[in-house]
């Protein structure tokens, strides 16, 4: 794990981490919207300053009486942590001391009830890169409703819908399981009728 750690300084490969503020939390409200989101990259080079762009908007997001959400991103040198209920926990503890309203993480499976516990604010679920090899449909509808269950308030599943072959009928059916209760299996038919 530790050469992991220092694997992810000496080459650098998640310079998407060193992002910068573009609004401040007067512009989005101004723009209609209700929440703003910050993402922080914990144990990179750019560990502090994400820190203090959450940090920025945090004070400003107060001001401005709209919500925010912090991301806890991992990149790709470290998306091992993912699965990481410890780093998770902390993770979003650290984003919750920073002013958090909301956090979105990952369903990491054992131990994500106490990432959730822990976090003591509503937690929406990343969906990440589907594995390869599965049927991307019902491993998207497993993970939206496995997170459900074990207390997330909702899921954030970008490129998971957009990337999909049929966005239309996957974003229907991942409704289906977060609002109305849904089972995949259940989803799953709600998708195929979709498609057609």
């Amino acid at each position: 794990e530790w050469f992991r750690y220092l694997d992810s300084f000496l080459h650098e490969p998640d310079t998407i981490a060193n992002e910068k503020l573009i609004l401040s939390g007067e512009n989005v409200a101004q723009m209609g919207c209700a929440a703003a989101a910050v993402s922080v990259y914990l144990r990179t080079k750019y560990q502090s300053s994400t820190l203090n762009n959450f940090a920025t908007m945090s004070r400003h997001a107060k001001k401005a009486g709209i919500a925010l959400l912090g991301v806890v991103a991992v990149g790709d040198a470290l998306g091992y942590l993912e699965k990481d209920s410890d780093f998770l926990t902390r993770a979003s503890a650290i984003l919750v001391a920073h002013g958090a309203d909301m956090i979105k993480t990952y369903n990491c499976g054992a131990g994500f009830e106490r990432v959730i516990q822990t976090s003591g604010v509503p937690v929406i679920v990343a969906g990440g890169k589907a594995p390869k090899g599965v049927d991307e449909t019902l491993d998207s509808l497993n993970l939206a409703y496995d997170s459900i269950q074990k207390g997330a308030r909702g899921i954030d599943f970008g490129r998971r819908v957009w990337r999909h072959k049929h966005p239309v009928a996957m974003i229907q059916a991942l409704r289906a399981v977060v609002h109305d209760g849904s089972t995949p299996e259940q989803a799953y038919k709600l998708f195929e009728q979709v498609r057609g």
